[in-house]
């Protein structure tokens, strides 16, 4: 139901064409629908990172429980998946904070939206340009977390396949040893 301000504008021979949130609701719900689909998107990666920090951690605790034990043949190569290891775990932290700060982001972006959609609505104009901008500026770091999530992601993965590298020469190392015995 239109207020009474809205029903004035259009009495003073406003028209919808300057004012399109009047004339279409889906302009409201897109303004508000892509920040909230990319905050549920943000925290699905956040679990999925998550997981991965998780198992990077398990593998940290069973290299140092192997390095206590293992044959001195093998020590240099278990301090090297160890510290490729501990890398991995920084460069997942990172992600995951950057996830965590694209997800609050997008969030804010959200409920400015909402907000700026209500002043709309209402009639409030004065402020309705500075919620526009600041939920463009949330949203805007929002995408730049989100980037750089990615980024660290992808080198995680790098390091993942170089670590899975050492283990391959771990095994070897750890057959040939067995071999020799």
């Amino acid at each position: 139901m239109p207020t009474a301000r809205v029903r004035a504008r259009f009495s003073e021979g406003r028209t919808t064409a300057m004012d399109p949130t009047l004339d279409n609701p889906f302009v409201i719900l897109s303004y508000i629908a892509g920040p909230a689909l990319l905050t549920n998107a943000c925290s699905l990666l956040v679990l999925a990172v998550t997981n991965r920090f998780g198992r990077s951690v398990d593998r940290a605790r069973q290299l140092s429980a192997e390095l206590c034990s293992a044959p001195a043949s093998l020590l240099p190569v278990l301090r090297r998946d160890l510290e490729a290891n501990q890398r991995r775990a920084r460069v997942i932290a990172f992600a995951l904070g950057a996830l965590y700060l694209a997800s609050g982001m997008f969030a804010l972006a959200t409920m400015l939206s909402i907000v700026g959609a209500a002043f709309a609505h209402v009639g409030i104009d004065a402020v309705l340009g500075v919620d526009v901008i600041a939920a463009a500026v949330a949203g805007g770091v929002g995408f730049l977390a989100l980037l750089a999530a990615a980024v660290a992601l992808i080198m995680e993965s790098r390091l993942a396949l170089a670590a899975l590298m050492l283990e391959a020469e771990e095994t070897e190392l750890r057959l040939l040893s067995n071999s020799t015995s």
